[in-house]
């Protein structure tokens, strides 16, 4: 019984995993089966998962996003389970969620413009969603002996299609010929062809059981540029239902505020890492070799042929005279293991020879730099040094939150200030870069339907009250906010 049950729930993605030519996805299935096998988590949970991580599949492939899928899959597990099943499928979901930008879910607006505008006709997917659309009702089509039918035909030209579409038939041709609003599914292709569009409804009308894909064919008048959007646009809807976002986010905190990057050109020495995020996972560090090692071995696991590939070279950043990886110890001056991999990286290093090493690593790996950022520890700031106020030094959101803090200790800032400052319309009057109110009465204050606090779990004390400051501020209104802060102390 437990067979069948795993069997049903695991044939949808398995067979668009070898559909979209993904199967590395397998490997963290079956760890998820042994989780409900092991009575870690119920059928409930599982299944949930799997719908998550279905739509996940569907939608960056529709995307287009998302290159280094196999890996990003690989790693998965570990990096969103860790040995704790509490919250099994809110960790999936609020992984995938929030990872980097070439990586995480597509919203509803991305998933529906890519669904309009970008070609479908030949993604690995485009049946499979077809399917989809035809069988979002109760009445169920058999659609695997059909096949794709273009409306508008392919066959470019075509003396009768460019007097039914207009003018503008070289550009409705072009952008429109295998999207989403151009495609059925039919048994009789062969006999559709290149024939009129009044034709064509006949033979659907009369022949084709697909009644949801084809209800927008069958009521247009004509088919041109108007009728393909407002059919794409329809059925978007539906694989937008069917595939549906979870608006479920980690919290917004201040060690999340990674203002960092490899290219950010600033001189680390004398600075204490606090976090870094890589593809999607944070981690807390305790020193700059810390971070190293942390970063090394969540980056061998995600590309471990890369990392052989290097040892076996010997190898060094640029314009390094000695040796960074290698699979002989000696060659390092204090060398370090990934593992038991037999792979050994150099440990003696400064902070902004760290930084160089990692950024190196992301060009081997084939991933973006922007895959990897990093925050500071707050030891850092210092009030009475405005060098420590800039951009590299500290995210604007803590920032504002510092020196109010500052203002509130030199009582400089008054309770009517910091009513209004509880007003979007106030706080956008002196920072045009957030669109949320500086202050709040509770952490999770505005947070409208969203699952994010945009608010800081540790609130300043005003008046015997508590209040909690803003993460939301952009790295544009930095100036404002320190001329704001001075402007306090005239």
């Amino acid at each position: 019984m437990k067979i069948i049950f795993i069997v049903r729930k695991f044939q949808p993605i398995w067979e668009l995993s070898i559909t979209i030519k993904q199967t590395t996805i397998v490997p963290l299935l079956f760890r998820m089966f042994d989780d409900f096998e092991d009575k870690n988590i119920d059928e409930e949970t599982l299944c949930k998962v799997l719908k998550y991580l279905l739509t996940y599949l569907v939608r960056i492939t529709a995307c287009e996003i998302n290159k280094n899928l196999s890996k990003f899959m690989k790693s998965m597990y570990d990096r969103v389970i860790d040995g704790n099943y509490d919250n099994y499928y809110e960790k999936f979901v609020i992984f995938l969620n929030d990872s980097k930008t070439n990586d995480r879910m597509p919203t509803d607006k991305e998933f529906g413009d890519a669904l309009i505008y970008k070609p479908l006709y030949k993604k690995p997917i485009c049946k499979f969603v077809l399917c989809v659309i035809e069988n979002s009702t109760k009445e169920h089509l058999d659609v695997g002996n059909l096949t794709i039918e273009h409306i508008l035909p392919q066959k470019a030209n075509s003396a009768v299609w460019k007097k039914e579409v207009g003018g503008n038939y070289g550009k409705v041709y072009d952008k429109y010929l295998h999207t989403l609003g151009n495609l059925t599914i039919t048994g009789h292709n062969s006999e559709l062809g290149t024939k009129p569009f009044n034709d064509k409804k006949k033979i659907i009308r009369d022949n084709s059981k697909a009644n949801v894909l084809n209800k927008e064919v069958l009521s247009a008048d004509k088919w041109d540029e108007e009728s393909i959007l407002k059919r794409a646009k329809t059925l978007s809807n539906i694989l937008i239902g069917e595939f549906e976002y979870i608006e479920k986010h980690a919290d917004v905190i201040e060690t999340n505020e990674l203002s960092f990057g490899v290219n950010s050109g600033i001189n680390f020495t004398k600075t204490k890492p606090e976090e870094f995020s890589f593809v999607g996972e944070y981690v807390k560090v305790l020193s700059w070799i810390d971070l190293l090692a942390k970063f090394i071995n969540i980056a061998y696991d995600w590309d471990m042929e890369t990392f052989h590939d290097l040892a076996e070279k010997d190898y060094s950043i640029s314009n390094a005279d000695r040796v960074y990886i290698s699979n002989d110890e000696r060659k390092l001056r204090k060398a370090r293991q990934i593992g038991n991999s037999g792979i050994f990286y150099e440990t003696n290093l400064s902070a902004n020879n760290i930084i160089s090493f990692i950024k190196d690593l992301l060009l081997k790996m084939k991933l973006e730099i922007e895959d990897f950022s990093f925050s500071l520890s707050d030891t850092l700031f210092d009030i009475n040094d405005e060098n420590t106020w800039s951009e590299g030094f500290v995210p604007v959101g803590k920032l504002f939150y510092n020196l109010m803090e500052d203002l509130i200790n030199k009582s400089k800032i008054t309770k009517a200030e910091l009513e209004e400052l509880k007003t979007k319309e106030y706080t956008k009057s002196l920072f045009c870069g957030t669109d949320y109110p500086a202050v709040a009465n509770h952490r999770t204050g505005n947070m409208g339907n969203s699952a994010c606090k945009r608010y800081r779990a540790k609130p300043l004390r005003f008046d015997d009250s508590d209040i909690y400051i803003s993460t939301q501020f952009s790295e544009t209104s930095r100036d404002a906010v320190i001329e704001w802060y001075k402007g306090h102390l005239i």
